[in-house]
Order: C-alpha cells, then structure tokens, then sequence
C-alpha cells in the first residue's frame, strides 16, 4: 500500500512481494489487452517485473510521495518504451494506474472502518490484519483495471455488457478476505496456520488472474473462429460465383456453337450471296470472339 504505518517487518515484505507480483501481472495483461507489444512476451515478462521489483523495494522506504511519484514514472516507462503507443496516451494510462491504486486502498479502509469499528490507524497494527486488508485492496484494484480495459478497449468482444461479468471472481475473492478478517476476531493465528492462510490467499489472488487472462484468450480465440468463419463463407461464396459464371460461359459457348450451325445451314441453303456473305462475316467474327476468350 502507498499509505500506511508498517509492523512486522518480514510479514509485510512477503505479502508486499505477493502484491507487487500480482500487480505487475495485471499491469501486464491490461497493457496486452490494450495495445501492441514491441517486444516479445520473455523480454516484456522482465520488464515489467524489474519495474515492479523497483517499485518494492522504493516502497520499503515509507515515503508516501516517493511511492505514488515513481508508481507513475515506472508505468509511463513500461507503457511508452515496451508498447507502441503515443505519449499522450501512455501519460493517460500511466496515471490510472496510481489513482486506481489509492482510491482502491481507501475504499478497503472505509470499508474496514466501517465494518469493524477500528480507525485508519488501526487498520495497519496488527501484521494479519495489513496482509488481508492489502490482499482486498488490490482485489478492488484488480476490478478498477478490469473497468477501464471495458472502457478504453476498441475490441468489440470486450465492449460488449456481459465482459463485466467477469468482475464476480476479484470482487467475490473480496468478500471471502473480509470474512477473514472476521475470523481473526475469534481465532489466534500461530505461524503454521498463517503460511497455510497466506498459500490459499495467493491460490485466490492468482485465481483472479488466471480467470481473467483465460476470459481474454476465450475472447480472442472466438474473434478468431469468427473471422475463419467469416472467411471461409466468403470464400463459399467466391467459389459459388465463380461456378455460376463458368457455368454461364458454357451457356454461352452452347449457344455460340447452335448459331454458328444455323449459320452454316443457312448458307447451305441460301442461293443468294450477299446472305452467304454476310453468314460467313458473322460466323468469322464469332470464331475471333471464341479465340479471343
């Protein structure tokens, strides 16, 4: 979190090295999803976790100002040098990104608040109390990221009103943190207990993502079925007209070679010779049109 009083030193580092990594993975998907990478996935990949790497360690310093300064500054970077996309936009994004992340933590607080009685300082005494109050901040971020994708993305698929549907997974991951906490009213954690926790609570935030990026990839690959549908009923079409003309010109050549017997009964026939003449100048001019095609 960008604002807080820190306790237990280790139990803070591992839950922020769980949620800079869940972040930095949905910073990742949010910029894939919206614009096109420069690079490929292996260089991308540590990229964006050498910045989020930076962003923890410049967060153990406790400078609220320093961490929201250079929350923006990484992502402007990440977005403008590994994604092509113009400056104005990347300046855009870049700030999304922070503002989405502190509105997300005082709204986890205000609901903390409200809910248990305690006041903001409270919230971050107790180390169990930071982990599972960082873990549904950064769900609720995860559902921010999850709207703007809805609202800044030109696909199609994406725009459409049941794409929200998907916010069910963090923001019902959300709740069952919240009744984590109420657990914690009755229940002392010893240390076995809370790796156990902590495993299941990164089993949820992953869980989270994994839905997430499967939803996009079942997206794409059914744009992709319907553009191979679209494609090949083209090309079924294309095949049928090309069909229908050959069968056309067959048409054409039939009646051609029906004209050009009558034209030479009819100069058998035909004692006069300017109709002679003038069958066997329409029966030449045929058979340069038929060399012609």
């Amino acid at each position: 979190m960008i604002f807080y009083t820190r306790p237990a030193i280790m139990i803070t580092l591992i839950v922020d090295i769980i949620m800079y990594s869940f972040t930095a993975l949905v910073f990742r998907y949010y910029a894939n999803t919206l614009f096109q990478s420069k690079y490929k996935n292996g260089i991308q990949f540590v990229a964006v976790f050498a910045g989020y790497a930076l962003l923890c360690g410049l967060n153990q310093m406790h400078l609220a100002l320093l961490n929201l300064v250079m929350w923006f500054l990484v992502n402007l970077a990440l977005l403008y040098f590994l994604y092509s996309v113009k400056i104005k936009t990347a300046l855009l994004h870049a700030l999304m990104f922070p503002l989405s992340l502190m509105a997300s933590e005082f709204i986890t607080m205000i609901i903390f608040s409200a809910l248990f009685k305690t006041g903001f300082e409270d919230i971050f005494q107790n180390s169990m109390l930071y982990a599972i109050e960082n873990f549904v901040s950064k769900l609720i971020f995860f559902s921010f990221m999850i709207i703007l994708i809805r609202i800044f993305s030109k696909d199609e698929n994406i725009r459409n009103r049941n794409y929200l549907s998907i916010l069910i997974i963090p923001l019902s991951n959300a709740v069952i943190m919240i009744v984590f906490r109420y657990i914690l009213l009755e229940v002392e954690f010893t240390s076995t207990v809370f790796y156990l926790w902590l495993t299941a609570v990164v089993l949820l935030m992953v869980s989270s993502v994994f839905v997430f990026v499967n939803y996009h990839t079942t997206l794409k690959k059914s744009q992709e079925l319907s553009d191979l549908k679209l494609e090949k009923q083209k090309s079924e079409t294309d095949h049928a007209y090309i069909k229908l003309l050959e069968r056309k010109r067959e048409d054409m050549h039939a009646m051609q070679s029906d004209f050009c017997t009558q034209l030479r009964e009819i100069q058998a026939m035909s004692r006069d010779e300017s109709v002679k003449a003038y069958a066997d100048a329409l029966l030449n001019e045929m058979q340069e049109s038929g060399q012609k095609e």
